[in-house]
C-alpha cells in the first residue's frame, strides 16, 4: 500500500512538473540504495550481538547449573 502511495505521488509530480518528477524519482532512489547498505550493515552488527548474548548465557549456564542443589 505504501509503495502505491510512493508510486502515485511521484507520477503525479511527474505528470505536473517533469523535472521535479525526475529529481524526486532520483532522491527516492539514493535513499533505498542507502538504507539497504545501512540496513545490512545494521543486520550483521546485530547477528554479532546476539551471538555474543548466547554465549555468555551458555558460559553462565554452565558455570551455574548444579543439579543436585535443584529442588
Amino acid at each position: 500500500m505504501q509503495l502505491g502511495t510512493l508510486v502515485s505521488v511521484i507520477g503525479f509530480i511527474v505528470a505536473s512538473q517533469p523535472w521535479l518528477g525526475l529529481l524526486a524519482l532520483i532522491v527516492v532512489v539514493l535513499q533505498a540504495a542507502i538504507v539497504v547498505v545501512v540496513q545490512h550493515r545494521i543486520n550483521l552488527q546485530v547477528q554479532t550481538r546476539v551471538q555474543a548474548l548466547r554465549d555468555a548465557s551458555a558460559r553462565i549456564s554452565r558455570v551455574t547449573w548444579r543439579p543436585w542443589t535443584m529442588r
